[in-house]
């Protein structure tokens, strides 16, 4: 098993290709630190849970217990596929990236039934692995061949990065993660830098909102609302401070006029659920009537908090 330093959150989103949205969780903290001080009075939980893991081991081939953090960069360009978006998730950790790949592969490959095989195909030095599609055509004298499908836009592939670092998504995204490890386009500093606001989070995130984005909420919702298509930029995070969990979501307008409009329209959606949640006295209702008030929500400069 490989031994792996410290993992600090700008060091593998930065490590991202140009993205979106970019997030970033500390998955040694939330085994170690969040569930078990969440579940703390609920032990048939946490015990479940190891349960889940020894089996994902076994089946897997692969300790999740070894990862250390994993670092997710979405690119909501709908021109480039007709899922509309593109992923790359790269992981770090305290394992042999090359043998975890093998391991992942052979448990598909596995589960396949003969539908899948391992495929390798080369790009700028690396190695990229693809679980391929493989069609066997029936020939004259009762022979086979084998018909590889050439990978889609959502074709799954896996690349180590180095000696304890995987990245993980379709092809596209993983080539250009390759790219940015090569000192070529990434991820933009900015982004990195908001979603790593909040020193030694378990979760965080950045995006940039675009029109495009913010037409299609505005056209979800059914709505027209200014205050909502001002919207340029979302970071947040989530921490735990002593025995509770503490979220933080910031979005950032052009402008401060907009940000208090934003407000406006935001605690004004607060109060109609408050309102609607009054009407049943459920134990869900309840707990999301709690959550609902303890949202605070407040304009500060071109920002909402």
């Amino acid at each position: 098993t490989a031994t792996a330093a410290p993992v600090a959150g700008n060091d593998l989103l930065g490590m991202l290709p140009p993205s979106d949205i970019i997030a970033y969780v500390d998955t040694q903290r939330v085994l170690t630190d969040v569930i078990p001080t969440i579940f703390a009075d609920q032990p048939e939980v946490r015990t479940k849970l190891e349960t889940d893991l020894d089996r994902f081991k076994k089946d897997a081939g692969f300790d999740p217990r070894t990862l250390d953090a994993v670092a997710v960069g979405v690119n909501l360009d709908a021109s480039r596929q007709a899922r509309g978006f593109d992923f790359a998730l790269i992981a770090r950790g305290r394992f042999d990236a090359n043998a975890a790949i093998e391991a992942g592969f052979a448990s598909a490959l596995k589960e396949s039934k003969g539908e899948l095989e391992k495929r390798t195909r080369q790009y700028e030095g690396r190695t990229i692995y693809v679980l391929a599609h493989v069609i066997r055509q029936s020939k004259e004298g009762g022979a086979s061949q084998e018909v590889e499908r050439e990978p889609s836009g959502n074709t799954m592939v896996f690349v180590a990065l180095d000696s304890n670092t995987v990245a993980f998504g379709n092809l596209k995204s993983v080539q250009a993660t390759i790219d940015a490890s090569m000192g070529r386009e990434k991820v933009s500093d900015e982004l990195v830098q908001l979603a790593t606001r909040t020193p030694n989070a378990v979760a965080s995130f950045s995006g940039n909102i675009t029109p495009k984005i913010a037409g299609n909420f505005l056209s979800i919702s059914h709505k027209s609302d200014d205050s909502i298509a001002s919207i340029k930029q979302v970071y947040g995070s989530f921490n735990l401070s002593g025995n509770d969990g503490e979220s933080l979501v910031n979005i950032r307008t052009e402008t401060a006029e907009q940000s208090r409009q934003l407000s406006s329209t935001l605690n004004g959606l607060k109060l109609m659920a408050r309102l609607a949640g009054t009407r049943e006295s459920t134990g869900e209702r309840k707990s999301l009537e709690t959550l609902i008030n303890s949202l605070n929500i407040y304009a500060v400069g071109n920002e909402v908090q």
